[in-house]
């Protein structure tokens, strides 16, 4: 990092251990420390501010390790640039990207498969949706207007229900798929063999977390999920190629 002036904090879990994100990204921060960075902007997660609400996460879980892991890590952003530097927290909702890609052949390998994404998002539930590529464009606005941006910054572009995702998917794929809710001891059983599974019980704790009418206020362009899947055509194609056509 010598020589640098900014750093984009942008790391995910690779255990062991579970706070694996926290460990190193204090490494790190201690380096910007050490060389003089000026300004750190970090991804976090829209949940970290409302641990306390997630009633669906067990403490001691995979997913409350990593979410509280961020949630700490904010907290060393703030405390390693409390002097002169300029710290920045992004939290992103849901990627648009877990549905492409090698993400998606991850997270669900099976819906992949089959074309049925078995979820524990509730139905009814709205889903925080980001594009990648728009949280690049929010931490370049922080680095580059860094007085009118504010520290902390919750980030979406819409909302949709897990029908809502396949429905789109469905039409930009040319495939038939569906969603299948899981509920209940069913959803308890799968979540403790599915950590995705698990994570997604959380997201129905919330609703609408993210004020989309501020995060527009930035006046920073932002994808819809359809353009965001017309963008990325041959990864979805390359995705779901192996499904049947709908009906």
């Amino acid at each position: 990092m010598t020589g640098c002036t900014n750093l984009f904090l942008n790391l995910m879990l690779s255990p062991p251990p579970l706070d694996s994100e926290l460990v190193t990204g204090k490494r790190i921060l201690r380096i910007a420390k050490e060389v003089g960075i000026d300004h750190v902007v970090y991804t976090s997660s829209v949940y970290t501010t409302h641990m306390a609400e997630l009633k669906s996460m067990q403490d001691g879980s995979i997913v409350w390790w990593t979410t509280n892991a961020k949630r700490l890590l904010e907290e060393e952003v703030k405390k390693a640039c409390g002097f002169e530097q300029r710290w920045t927290i992004l939290r992103p909702g849901f990627f648009m990207q877990n549905f492409v890609g090698a993400s998606a052949g991850f997270m669900y390998a099976d819906f992949l498969k089959s074309g049925v994404w078995v979820t524990g998002i509730p139905a009814e539930t709205p889903i925080p949706l980001i594009d990648t590529e728009d949280i690049g464009r929010f931490a370049a606005k922080a680095f580059l207007d860094p007085d009118r941006f504010p520290q902390e910054v919750d980030l979406a572009s819409e909302y949709r229900t897990p029908g809502e995702v396949v429905e789109a998917l469905r039409r930009a794929s040319g495939k038939e798929m569906r969603v299948e809710v899981l509920e209940g001891k069913e959803l308890e059983e799968a979540g403790k063999k599915d950590v995705f599974v698990d994570a997604q019980k959380v997201i129905g704790d919330l609703g609408r977390v993210v004020d989309l009418d501020v995060v527009r206020g930035y006046g920073v362009p932002m994808s819809t999920f359809e353009e965001f899947l017309v963008r990325e055509r041959e990864a979805v194609d390359a995705t779901y190629g192996q499904l049947p056509a709908k009906k």
